[in-house]
Order: structure tokens, then C-alpha cells, then sequence
């Protein structure tokens, strides 16, 4: 029994380690058709993360006329990822006659369409042109980025108009939302230029903002906690050293701070959304957008189309300033990057041009000899190298 026991610890164990963004746990069947018994980490996973199993044929829960629409969001979600789990439910409760007369309309879309087909990145227009998800003629590239992460829930989101609760306590994306804010009147308090700016200069601009930001975005409640609010200043400050870290090591200045763009998708689409930051240099800028959250290959993201931002913005910021695209990174505002004997880990992460200007010019400490960019991540060659471009590593394009 003490074996089997230390075996299920070490499988959940195994199970909270490996899993990046999702852990999905299949529970095989007999042979006479009959579901095996669970493994009693299974079973601790439920009690840690919720029960979230996937059925065939449970769609009449939704009918529960007590149900709000933030739970019936809940039942939604029970049913994504398979197409073929939703199409034959679909298909038997109609034959039985027991579709749930409130969402009929729905769950027959959702039959439909609960998971897209793939979609080549040039003819994203086209798709996005035809398809009614986006018929109002304006996309915001989070919106672009929902609908290919899952169009499932792009639908329960903005077609549906279902939406969560709001919870008062504290989450990833209240937190994204107050350092955004915080970040931005921070800049702005010294003109766009904080790289002058020392500790005692934070200290100062925190005793001044902190509280009326974190009021603007968190519950009084939650701001009664000395603990979170103690927790939360000492994340500002260190995020706010990684802005001033950052420009005093840099050329590029802020030009613009959560400016609006817009332009030409696709026919009848226009996209609509805002850059958290626009910096230049000389005849080059660059796109900043502040990211609380992990951020993983950006290319990866980009061939999948996970994450747009970067790339939409980018091209309507240089046909707007007419300057040439430098870079495209998110800035990570986690406070990961800062853990001890981490030698790997760049403040920003995102693709460079290649050229020995622009590289010099994000970070002047590749002057030196040897010298390599905890910012962008590119080293610099020894001088016997007989290379045009002077930098290796980081992501060059």
C-alpha cells in the first residue's frame, strides 16, 4: 500500500510539472465497454482543479431554468475540445426531440463549427471577411487571437456575450491591468524619459500613485489586506527599476503610450486596438507590449496565431510614422526574469533587425567587446570575426 501510494504522489506530482497551459487526463475503457477505475491522483486532481470532464450526451443540463448565464457559460465549457462529441450529442437529442429550446440555435452552431478548421495565415482576411464572427467590420487583434487559440470560446465570449463573473480577488489579469496603468502614468510623470529616474525617484512616485491606481482596479476588500498590498507595491517596484533599467541602457525613447491604431484587414474589416508603447530612434521605432503573464516563442505564436498584436501593430505603426520597424517585443513585467542564477531570461522577448545600428542603439553596452544584452538577448562577435553584422543569438529578422 506505502508503494502505491508514493507512486500516486509521484504521477500527480509528474502531473503538476509537466503541464504548461492545459492537462487533460483520458480515462481508458474495459473491454466489455465499462469505464476503468480511476487513479486516485485523478481524483486529487479533481478536488485541486474542478471536475471539467468532456460528454457526449448531457447537453439537456443546460436547460436548468435556475441556471445564470455565467453558469451556463460553465456547462459550455464542459463540452470543448472534441467535434465529435458535440456533433453527435447534437445529433441524438435532436432525433429524441430534447434540444434545450433557449440555446437550440446555438448548440447547432456550435455542432457546426466547435472547432475550426485549419486556416493558412494569408487567407486569414478572407476567413475573417466571410465569417459572421466578425460582421460589425472591426477586430481587435486579442479578438484575431481568441478565435484561432479556440473559436469555441471566441464564441461563447463575443457572439454569445456570455462573460464570468467578476471576481474581487485578486487575478492575473487585474494585476496586468494596474501595472499597465501604473507603468504608463509613471512615464508620463517624467516625460517620457525615466532613465534617470533612481530608487528613491520610485519610491517617491508610488507614495504619490500607488494607491489611487490600485484603487481604480482592485476591491477596497482586497486593498484591506496589508499583505496583497504590501506584495503588490514590492512587484511595482521591480517591474518599475525594469522600465528605468531598460532606458538607461537604451537609446530609444517613448514616442507614444496606449496610442490608438487602425487600418485595412480585409475587406469591410477594419482592425482596432491599442500599443501599450511606440519608441524611437533616429529614422527606427519599435512596439512595447507589456505582458504580466508568460510569454512563449513568438514566432510559434505568431505561426499558429496565438499572438498577433505584436505583427498587426507593427505594420500599421510604420505605415502611420513611416520609420522602419526596429523591433517587436513583449515586455515582460513578471518579475520571473529577476529570480537568482537565471542567466537565460531577457527582459524583452521578440524579434530584433538585424542591424549593428539598431542592436547598438537597444542596449549601448554591445559597444564593448564580448559584451551580450540581458534586454534583447544578442551578444556581441569577437572583433576577428569577419561578419557584416557584429551580434549573434536573440531573435534577428
Amino acid at each position: 500500500i506505502k508503494v502505491l501510494n508514493r507512486r500516486s504522489r509521484l504521477k500527480l506530482f509528474e502531473c503538476l510539472q509537466h503541464a504548461k497551459d492545459k492537462l487533460i487526463v483520458c480515462q481508458p475503457m474495459t473491454e466489455d465497454g465499462q469505464l476503468s477505475q480511476q487513479a486516485s491522483f485523478v481524483e486529487d486532481l479533481k478536488i485541486m482543479f474542478g471536475n471539467n470532464v468532456v460528454n457526449t450526451i448531457a447537453f439537456e443540463d443546460i436547460e436548468e431554468p435556475t441556471l445564470t448565464k455565467e453558469e451556463t457559460l460553465s456547462n459550455f465549457l464542459r463540452y470543448l475540445g472534441s467535434k465529435t462529441n458535440l456533433s453527435n450529442a447534437y445529433t441524438k437529442l435532436k432525433a429524441k426531440d430534447k434540444l434545450p429550446k433557449r440555446y437550440a440555435g446555438e448548440l447547432a452552431y456550435l455542432a457546426k463549427n466547435s472547432v475550426a478548421e485549419s486556416v493558412e495565415f494569408d487567407t486569414l482576411p478572407k476567413e475573417i471577411a466571410k465569417t459572421a464572427a466578425f460582421s460589425k467590420g472591426t477586430v481587435s487583434a486579442s479578438r484575431l487571437e481568441k478565435y484561432f487559440d479556440c473559436p469555441f470560446n471566441h464564441f461563447v465570449n463575443y457572439m454569445l456575450g456570455i462573460k464570468q463573473k467578476n471576481n474581487i480577488q485578486p487575478t492575473k489579469l487585474l494585476f496586468g491591468n494596474f501595472q499597465h496603468e501604473l507603468i504608463e502614468k509613471f512615464v508620463t510623470n517624467h516625460n517620457f524619459d525615466v532613465s534617470n529616474v533612481d530608487a528613491k525617484g520610485i519610491e517617491e512616485f508610488l507614495n504619490q500613485n500607488f494607491l489611487a491606481v490600485a484603487q481604480q482596479h482592485y476591491d477596497e476588500k482586497v486593498l484591506s489586506k496589508k499583505g496583497f498590498v504590501s506584495y503588490l507595491r514590492n512587484e511595482s517596484v521591480i517591474i518599475l527599476k525594469s522600465v528605468v533599467y531598460e532606458q538607461s541602457n537604451s537609446n530609444f525613447r517613448p514616442l507614444k503610450l496606449e496610442e490608438f491604431v487602425g487600418g485595412p484587414l480585409a475587406k469591410d474589416v477594419r482592425l482596432v486596438g491599442r500599443v501599450d508603447r511606440i519608441d524611437v530612434c533616429d529614422e527606427y521605432f519599435r512596439i512595447l507590449d507589456y505582458k504580466t503573464g508568460n510569454v512563449g516563442s513568438v514566432l510559434k505564436d505568431l505561426y499558429y496565431g496565438n499572438k498577433l498584436q505584436l505583427f498587426l501593430y507593427g505594420k500599421e505603426t510604420q505605415r502611420k510614422l513611416g520609420k522602419i520597424c526596429a523591433g517587436l517585443y513583449y515586455f515582460k513585467c513578471n518579475t520571473n526574469y529577476k529570480t537568482q542564477n537565471s542567466k537565460n531570461e531577457n527582459l524583452f522577448r521578440g524579434l530584433t533587425k538585424k542591424d549593428n545600428f539598431v542592436a547598438e542603439s537597444s542596449d549601448r553596452r554591445l559597444i564593448a567587446e564580448g559584451a551580450k544584452s540581458d534586454i534583447i538577448g544578442l551578444a556581441r562577435k569577437k572583433e576577428n570575426a569577419k561578419q557584416d553584422f557584429a551580434f549573434k543569438y536573440g531573435s534577428l529578422v
